[in-house]
């Protein structure tokens, strides 16, 4: 069983791997000191485990979680972080699939015996209302998912979703939705109110139609009003980090995971548990 161990400081890593050489789990640990040589490493092999410093430079710790899933969706994470804002002062595992720096080695047994427990396979918890990003893009309202009046007001809820709350305005928004940059006339606006008003129907209809804004001549969502596998991850939800299988809004050729991210990593939403890290 090999573990894949990501630290940017040596004395650390070299800790982490001697722990998880001595443990009765016989993982066969191999190391590097950022993200970029993982990757590259990654190229010709498939881990079972990932141990992942959160704070890593230039690519953080999640962002590379989300390429090494699409890389191979069974890879288990887990996370290393510093700061005791995670996780309990003792250096107990206090929030799953974390871990205090410096790692202890019987906390270090444990978290990955929980983490092997689970088969890669689980649903996070549904929410009443709940986005789906990860595979196909679905709104699902009890676990059902809900009917749209045109494929152009899902897709537009989608791209929503995939803005983390960053805006986009009417012209962008039209361009994705029609294929053609020509917003310019009164017919092309009236179209995209059409979806607009449509999707704002839909969301009024299942409890969320607050969760639209459209200030100007943009729109937004809300993500504090909504319940979404895709905000989980990017807040650093370990369980959503595992579910992830490397298929994001799967029916959209502009939808791509590590965008989303970036949207999220560049200061578009704010949150308070990454203002930790």
């Amino acid at each position: 069983m090999t573990i894949l161990c990501v630290d940017d400081e040596q004395l650390v890593l070299d800790h982490t791997l001697s722990l998880c050489r001595e443990l009765p789990q016989k993982l066969d640990a191999v190391g590097f000191l950022s993200a970029e040589e993982a990757l590259v490493w990654l190229e010709n092999h498939k881990p079972d485990l990932a141990l992942l410093d959160l704070n890593l430079p230039k690519m953080d710790g999640l962002l590379l979680a989300s390429k090494l899933k699409e890389h191979d969706p069974d890879t288990r994470v887990i996370f290393m972080t510093g700061y005791s804002r995670f996780v309990a002062q003792s250096s107990q595992v206090h929030v799953p699939g974390y871990l205090l720096k410096p790692v202890g080695s019987s906390q270090l047994e444990e978290a990955i015996d929980s983490t092997l427990s689970h088969t890669g396979q689980e649903n996070l918890p549904c929410a009443h209302l709940y986005f789906r990003t990860f595979g196909s893009f679905d709104l699902l309202k009890d676990g059902v998912p809900v009917s749209f009046p045109s494929v152009q007001s899902k897709e537009l809820l989608a791209l929503l979703i995939h803005r983390l709350g960053g805006s986009i305005s009417y012209a962008e928004a039209f361009r994705f939705l029609f294929h053609t940059a020509n917003y310019s006339g009164l017919l092309q606006h009236i179209q995209l109110r059409k979806v607009i008003h449509s999707l704002r129907a839909v969301l009024k209809s299942c409890g969320a139609g607050k969760a639209l804004e459209a200030p100007g001549n943009t729109l937004r969502i809300r993500p504090s009003d909504l319940s979404c596998d895709l905000f989980r991850f990017v807040e650093g939800d370990v369980a959503a980090v595992n579910c992830y299988r490397g298929i994001y809004m799967a029916p959209y050729p502009w939808a791509h995971f590590a965008e989303a991210y970036e949207y999220r990593r560049t200061g578009m939403v704010r949150s308070p548990l990454r203002a930790s890290l």
